[in-house]
C-alpha cells in the first residue's frame, strides 16, 4: 500500500494510514483540477457514510470552497446535521416549504444580467441559455396523463422562451403565460420585434402566431391549446402544488444569488422536506431545477482556471431519476467548471447509467466499513491489489478508499477521522 505524495498534503482529510508502522493523514489532492472529480461514499446504514460527509463538507468550506447541499430526505437531516458545523454567516438556508419564504422559480443568477442596453446577440444567448434549462425542466415533468411531448411543442416552447427571457427579469411562469394567453403573447411578440434582438422573419414569430386562434375574419380569439396540449398538462401537474404554484408566480430577489454565494464561499443548504413534498415526482422536479440553476451558473464563469471549486452533495439521488439523469448527462463536463460531486448511497446499482458516466469522469470511492458484498464485487477490477474478502473484512471505522489523483489512482485502507 502506497500513498502518493499528492494525497498527502491538502486541507481535506480522506483518512489516517498506516504504512510501516507510520501513521499518514490521506487527504484530497489541493489540485482544483483533481478536487473537482466525483467522489461517491458507500456504506450500509450506521456505517458512518453521514458522519464523513459532515466532516468532508466542513473541511471543505474551510478550505474556502463553496458547498451546495441539496437534501430531499425525510426531513433533511443530513443537510441540517452538516449546516450545524457551518458558521451562520458562512452558510444559507434555503427551506423550502416554508411559511413566508417563496423563493422565485426563475434562474435569477442569468436573468438579472439581461437588461434592454446590452448588445442584441448577448439578449438572445442568454435567452438561449434559459431556453434549454426550461425545456429540460418542462420534460421532466411526467407521469400517467401528461402525453408526449412532440417536437412541435418543444418548438413552441422554445419560441415562447426565447421572447420571454430577452426581457428583464423574467422567470419560468412568464413562458407559460406566453403560451396560454393570445393577448400577452401579442404583447410578447411586439416587444421582441421592437428590440430589434431578432430578424423580422425569423422562424419565432412564425412558430407564436401559429398558436393564435383566429376567427372567420382573421381576428384572434384564443390559442389553439391542441397544439401544445403536453406543455399544458405539465403546467397544470406544476401547480397542482400550492408551493410550487406560489414559486411559479413569486418575483425574483436579486439578492438570492448563486453566483455571489459561490464568489463569497458560502455553503447553501437547499432542504426539500418529505413531509411537505410527499410527491416524489414534485422533489424531483425540484432537485432538477436546483441543480439545473447551479450547472448553469458555474457555466457562466469566464475564468474557468482561477474560479472557486463549488461542491454539489446529495445523499441517494438514485431518488431523484431525473437529476439522476442530468447529472448524468453533465458530469464528465463538471471539471471543466470546478463543480465537484459528492454521493452517498447504499448501494452502486442504484445509480444505473449514472455510474456508468461516474467512471468516465474519473470517479473516486470510499468504501466505508460495513458496505454490501455486491459493492465490491462491482468494484472487483478497481479494488486490486485489494480483493473483495479484504474489503469485507475492514475495521469498524475504517475505509478501503480507490482515491484518482490525476489520471492514476491510489488504493489504500484508512482509518476515518473522529472529527
Amino acid at each position: 500500500m502506497k500513498i502518493p505524495k499528492e494525497l498527502l498534503n491538502g486541507d481535506v482529510r480522506i483518512g489516517i494510514a498506516e504504512l510501516l508502522g507510520r501513521q499518514l493523514t490521506a487527504t484530497w489532492s489541493k489540485d482544483k483540477d483533481i478536487m473537482s472529480l466525483a467522489k461517491i461514499f458507500v456504506g450500509c446504514q450506521n456505517a458512518g457514510k453521514t458522519t464523513a460527509l459532515i466532516r468532508t463538507v466542513k473541511e471543505c468550506h474551510m478550505a474556502k470552497y463553496s458547498n451546495f447541499i441539496i437534501d430531499f430526505i425525510e426531513s433533511c437531516e443530513t443537510a441540517r446535521k452538516v449546516a450545524e458545523v457551518i458558521p451562520d454567516d458562512e452558510k444559507v438556508i434555503i427551506s423550502l416549504g416554508e411559511k413566508g419564504f417563496i423563493p422565485s422559480l426563475a434562474y435569477n443568477e442569468v436573468s438579472k444580467l439581461i437588461n434592454e442596453d446590452m448588445d442584441g446577440w448577448e439578449r438572445v444567448r442568454l435567452a438561449n441559455l434559459l431556453a434549454e434549462q426550461v425545456e429540460y425542466l418542462i420534460n421532466a415533468v411526467t407521469d400517467t396523463t401528461t402525453g408526449d411531448l412532440t417536437a412541435p411543442m418543444l418548438r413552441y416552447l422554445h419560441s415562447a422562451c426565447m421572447v420571454t427571457f430577452i426581457k428583464p427579469m423574467s422567470k419560468i411562469n412568464d413562458v407559460f403565460t406566453v403560451l396560454r394567453r393570445w393577448d400577452i403573447r401579442n404583447e410578447a411578440i411586439r416587444y421582441a420585434k421592437y428590440s430589434k434582438c431578432f430578424d423580422e422573419d425569423d422562424d419565432i414569430f412564425f412558430d407564436l402566431d401559429e398558436l393564435h386562434e383566429r376567427d372567420k375574419t382573421g381576428k384572434i380569439i384564443g390559442t389553439r391549446e391542441s397544439f401544445i396540449v403536453g406543455i399544458l398538462n405539465r403546467i397544470t401537474l406544476l401547480q397542482k402544488n400550492p408551493y410550487l404554484k406560489a414559486m411559479l408566480k413569486a418575483d425574483i430577489d436579486e439578492s438570492q444569488d448563486f453566483t455571489n454565494y459561490i464568489n463569497e464561499g458560502k455553503s447553501v443548504f437547499i432542504e426539500i422536506p418529505q413531509y411537505l413534498f410527499p410527491n416524489m415526482m414534485i422533489r424531483d422536479i425540484l432537485t432538477t431545477f436546483f441543480i439545473s440553476r447551479i450547472w448553469l451558473t458555474v457555466q457562466m464563469r469566464k475564468n474557468n482556471k482561477d474560479a472557486r471549486l463549488c461542491n454539489v452533495i446529495f445523499d441517494e439521488v438514485h431518488q431523484v431519476p431525473t437529476t439522476a439523469r442530468f447529472l448524468s448527462n453533465h458530469v464528465t463536463e463538471f471539471r471543466r467548471h470546478r463543480l465537484g460531486l459528492m454521493l452517498t448511497c447504499h448501494y452502486l446499482k442504484q445509480l444505473k447509467d449514472l455510474l456508468g458516466s461516474l467512471k468516465s469522469s474519473g470517479v473516486s470511492y470510499i468504501l466505508i466499513a460495513g458496505t454490501e458484498k455486491e459493492n465490491l464485487e462491482m468494484l472487483k477490477e478497481e479494488l486490486k491489489p485489494f480483493t473483495v474478502e479484504e474489503g469485507l473484512a475492514l475495521k469498524p471505522h475504517t475505509s478501503l478508499n480507490i482515491i484518482n489523483y490525476g489520471n492514476q489512482y491510489a488504493k489504500f485502507i484508512a482509518k476515518l477521522p473522529k472529527n
